[in-house]
């Protein structure tokens, strides 16, 4: 990850802060509630989609095919599991960091967002205690529990005006220090 880090400074871009997300709960108080209940929408779903398939299959008269059947199963698992996946996802690969001139995430590539395109910003903390650093309106506007989606989505920027519309990092560890230096870039 620091050889990404490395890879990914411009030149004359000074690194002023990097650290990972700090320590949390995959089903913490912000995030047990929502999950179960996507996972039982989904759950609801999945078995509607089977079960329209086999009455649509049993009025035509058309055989089953077991494999239909079983990669709607095995979507509809994965659409709940995955939230599972994200946290593990940013607890063991993102890295974040802080430069004179936009802030990064790093994960197998690096997402950034330049301070020139961020016209709203705030640090907010969610029930279980984890600040985030939340930029763009639709960040800001967002569910406590989608700041993980949103910190894996990376930097989304309007593409008539070049304005972030959302970069969120999740956990952020060292508030305190991370505040400090961004108070020089962004009205928080």
């Amino acid at each position: 990850m620091e050889e990404l880090l490395k890879e990914s400074l411009r030149e004359e871009e000074k690194l002023l802060w990097s650290g990972r997300p700090e320590a949390f709960e995959t089903l913490d108080k912000t995030h047990k509630i929502p999950f179960i209940r996507k996972g039982i929408i989904t759950a609801i779903v999945t078995i509607a989609i089977c079960a329209g398939y086999v009455i649509l299959a049993g009025a035509q008269d058309a055989p089953l095919k077991p494999g239909v059947l079983a990669v709607v199963a095995a979507c509809g698992v994965f659409l709940i599991v995955r939230g599972l996946l994200d946290a593990s996802k940013i607890r063991k690969r993102m890295q974040y960091a802080i430069t004179d001139k936009r802030l990064i995430i790093l994960t197998d590539s690096d997402k950034s967002v330049e301070y020139s395109a961020i016209s709203a910003a705030k640090l907010s903390s969610d029930k279980d205690g984890h600040i985030s650093l939340l930029c763009g309106e639709n960040a800001i506007k967002a569910k406590p529990w989608r700041r993980r989606e949103l910190a894996l989505t990376g930097a989304v920027t309007n593409d008539t005006t070049g304005v972030c519309e959302s970069f969120v990092m999740y956990a952020l560890p060292e508030t305190d220090k991370v505040n400090e230096i961004l108070k020089s870039y962004l009205s928080l």
